[in-house]
């Protein structure tokens, strides 16, 4: 709805078992919409948010026992001086007051927090966040969580020449063993990990697979496996979620032999159709997926910059 989202102000999703959450890039504001009731829209308090390009860039939802946590993070471009810092805040309810889990110094030339992606949970997890910036070695950064702690100090690992240029982009974990990236500048990737070492082993074909494609999710129904995304054609105004079968033991070989003339596509935006060509559009080709199992069925929260969000279920 034009009341909740601006132009390119938001470009993240997280999702509870009560809520979806909109950070606001252009401002201290975090959102939650009431998934009983959805226009139901609850201002979350930003108290002590400060500092950033963007001050709530985006969010995500990690399980802790029985309940959740829901982090959001800023976005910070390194500089001379060591004055930028990645934050990322906890909240353990909606109507609580955040704190800080993490503050880190970006090294001068890196942007961190156009996305963050997470593995795990409150317990045992990680955060990871791509950088941005153009550069001839493309990194990532890991921050482990134990116990509800987040590390201070990142682990940096390179995906060598990933991609070319600068992309609003994010790791995604598949298994122990494969990771796939996804963003705005190029196709998917798919990476083995081992030993520390990522070393890609799939190369999107760009007659199967578009860019932007955010938030790639893995999830097992009716024992098929299947890999769901957030896309983005038609100049940023036609946003899709598409679901991808995965057909083979790998990721690297299902992407490769995945048919995606059958992949299931949902459109967003109105009832007349799926395509949105009113402006405000998306300029940034910025969106993402949210998923999570609810009363034990699947739940999708699929949203697009400037388009609107939609609430699927899969059965």
């Amino acid at each position: 709805p034009e009341d909740i989202l601006g132009k390119d102000s938001e470009r993240n999703i997280a999702m509870d078992n009560n809520y979806i959450y909109l950070p606001t890039a252009g401002g201290a504001k975090v959102r939650a919409i009431s998934l009983a009731e959805g226009h139901a829209v609850t201002e979350l308090s930003v108290e002590g948010i400060a500092g950033g390009t963007h001050v709530t860039s985006g969010a995500r939802v990690l399980d802790n026992g029985n309940a959740t946590i829901l982090l959001v993070h800023n976005l910070a471009i390194g500089n001379a001086d060591g004055t930028a810092k990645l934050k990322v805040y906890a909240y353990d309810a909606v109507d609580a007051k955040p704190r800080v889990v993490l503050e880190y110094t970006v090294p001068n030339g890196s942007r961190l927090g156009d996305k963050m992606t997470t593995t795990g949970n409150w317990t045992n997890g990680e955060l990871l966040f791509f950088d941005y910036t153009n550069a001839a070695e493309r990194k990532f950064y890991s921050f482990k969580i134990s116990n509800g702690v987040v590390e201070a100090t990142a682990t940096i690992y390179s995906l060598a020449d990933v991609v070319s240029g600068n992309s609003i982009a994010g790791v995604y974990k598949f298994n122990d063993t494969e990771y796939a990236w996804g963003g705005t500048a190029t196709q998917v990737r798919v990476f083995s990990y081992a030993n520390g070492v990522f070393t890609r082993t799939y190369t999107g074909d760009s007659a199967k697979y578009t860019a932007p494609a955010h938030d790639l999710s893995f999830f097992n129904i009716n024992e098929e496996s299947y890999m769901a995304s957030l896309t983005l054609r038609n100049s940023f105004q036609d946003a899709t979620l598409r679901l991808t079968s995965l057909p083979a033991a790998t990721l690297a070989e299902s992407l490769d032999a995945a048919d995606t003339t059958k992949d299931k596509v949902f459109g967003l935006g109105c009832e007349e159709g799926t395509e949105v060509t009113a402006n405000p559009k998306d300029g940034n080709g910025t969106g993402g997926l949210a998923l999570r199992t609810i009363n034990g069925k699947l739940h999708i929260a699929a949203f697009a910059s400037s388009i609107g969000v939609v609430l699927f279920t899969v059965e």
